[in-house]
């Protein structure tokens, strides 16, 4: 498995910019639970997991898209690599301080 981490206020308020239906505090208990839930599952079950900081991706890319690569056992052609470079954007990071 590979988790991104980013800060739950972060992750609330990104999410509540495109569903206003529940408050900010609402989505933030909700995202803790799941992420709870996740990495009891992730545990009992052994599951090998990267985690991955999102403001890591963000401002160390490359670094990060090789640990990704090691991590899957992958052997991506330069091409490939250079178009998982081109999906990062940093200007789509609205609240997370990098």
């Amino acid at each position: 498995a590979i988790v991104t981490e980013r800060p739950v206020a972060d992750s609330a308020a990104s999410r509540h910019r495109w569903n206003r239906r529940h408050t900010v505090e609402r989505i933030a208990a909700d995202m803790v639970a799941l992420a709870r839930q996740r990495d009891a599952d992730l545990l009992l079950h052994e599951v090998p997991t990267l985690r991955v900081p999102y403001a890591t991706l963000l401002t160390r890319p490359v670094e990060t898209i090789d640990k990704l690569v090691d991590f899957c056992g992958l052997s991506p052609t330069d091409a490939e690599i250079e178009v998982a470079m081109e999906v990062i954007d940093p200007r789509l990071n609205h609240h997370t301080k990098v």
